[in-house]
């Protein structure tokens, strides 16, 4: 003889609902996965195209051993613009801190053409790189703009800001002065 339970229908919609947050899950893990593919070799040898001369460099070039601040923007993004107009004094305070850095401005998948039309942009042209195909992006996990990711000498990731934020300097000067204290 056979049993049978009645489940009024509750035992298949929370098996539907488990199943789909595991899909979820499992999808947001393998699109983590594919962009730390991305950065095969690490940062330091990933390429970039200098918005300023048009060559190809690494960001390790760029670092020169000293730790680097990426800030991602594009140029529809009106906080991000904000941020390019006071780059030369976010650059300038960070670099003569107690761990000098280097500031990046890395523009994802414009045109240099657009890029270069930007006028806030002129300050900081030498500091502007272009991530055209967004690879650098996906890989460090940028969703929005601007974000601010934090390097050390070795290329590892120390910090990472979504947002605009007028007191990013005071932000990231006590951390590099912890990575400039550390062996």
């Amino acid at each position: 003889m056979r049993v049978r339970h009645r489940t009024n229908g509750r035992g298949r919609g929370w098996a539907l609902i488990l199943t789909g947050l595991f899909a979820i899950h499992l999808l947001a893990h393998l699109v983590q996965v594919a962009g730390r593919d991305d950065l095969a070799g690490g940062v330091e040898r990933v390429r970039v195209q200098r918005l300023a001369s048009g060559r190809t460099t690494t960001l390790g070039g760029i670092a020169r051993g000293r730790p680097l601040l990426l800030v991602f923007w594009t140029s529809w993004c009106a906080y991000c613009v904000k941020e390019l107009e006071s780059g030369a004094g976010l650059a300038e305070r960070l670099s003569a801190g107690p761990a000098p850095s280097e500031v990046v401005f890395v523009n994802v998948r414009e045109h240099p053409e657009i890029v270069a039309s930007i006028p806030a942009a002129a300050a900081v042209t030498e500091r502007i790189v272009l991530d055209t195909d967004g690879r650098l992006a996906r890989a460090l996990g940028v969703r929005a703009y601007p974000t601010y990711v934090l390097l050390d000498s070795r290329g590892q990731r120390l910090w990472f800001h979504e947002g605009f934020d007028e007191a990013i300097a005071d932000e990231i000067a006590p951390r590099l002065a912890r990575v400039g204290r550390s062996p």
